[in-house]
């Protein structure tokens, strides 16, 4: 993909965004120092986003912010992450704070975080499945492939906002580069846990298979299918 600050080509994304590394780098150098940028034209139009080129580390330090903003935060809200083919849907369930236990949300928001997340994999495989079928878990689980997994994470990492915001309406006011650390460490707990749980539960009987995202799994015997579709072959 091309990166979203500089415009240049990446193999790989970083910060739950279309940013090479380089980019990522430059910001988290210059994010603790940022007060004492200045732009060198004076005028802060020195950007030539589509050749990757800036005349100053202002420039390209607003550059990432605006790119940062427009990913993750439209009208409070979190939106899609940037070049992701599926709509994800907001969980959008208003709360009752004062009706159920915190143990009763988040076994509620689960359940619909799972529904989004399943659904939207599905459709990216190119599944069309009866939702009676698919709240049946009725679909083939298949072994998983890099772009899978790649676009698997992206809408995890955004219903894992919605998720957040639901249960806990704090959330809401943490600056967002507090609200991405928090989402990126949990997902790591999350992903572990729940991996392990609908495995021992859906491959009882295959200790070998592991699920990696909510409709697919690895294994030894599949591992070759999973670069089948990446674009380096070579590495």
């Amino acid at each position: 993909v091309r990166c979203l600050v500089c415009g240049r080509e990446t193999p790989d994304t970083h910060m739950g965004m279309d940013v090479c590394r380089a980019c990522e780098v430059f910001y988290k150098r210059n994010k603790p120092v940022e007060e004492t940028l200045y732009c060198i034209e004076g005028n802060r139009t020195c950007t030539e986003f589509q050749k990757g080129n800036y005349s100053c580390r202002l420039c390209r330090f607003d550059r990432f912010n605006e790119v940062m903003k427009s990913c993750t935060e439209v009208n409070n809200e979190v939106a899609i992450l940037p070049r992701c083919s599926i709509d994800v849907p907001s969980i959008s369930i208003p709360l009752q704070v004062n009706e159920l236990s915190i143990v009763e949300r988040v076994r509620e928001y689960y359940i619909k975080l799972s529904t989004i997340r399943r659904n939207n994999e599905l459709a990216f495989r190119g599944v069309q499945l009866d939702p009676y079928k698919a709240e049946k878990e009725e679909y083939a689980v298949t072994p998983c492939t890099f772009r899978v997994m790649n676009e698997s994470v992206r809408i995890m990492l955004s219903t894992l906002f919605d998720f957040a915001n639901a249960l806990f309406p704090e959330f809401k006011g943490f600056p967002i580069e507090d609200k991405w650390i928090l989402v990126r460490n949990f997902q790591n707990s999350f992903h572990c846990l729940e991996t392990h749980m609908r495995s021992q539960r859906i491959f009882s009987t295959d200790s070998g298979k592991y699920f990696v995202t909510y409709t697919t799994f690895l294994s030894t015997d599949a591992s070759r299918v999973y670069f089948s579709d990446c674009l380096n072959q070579e590495h």
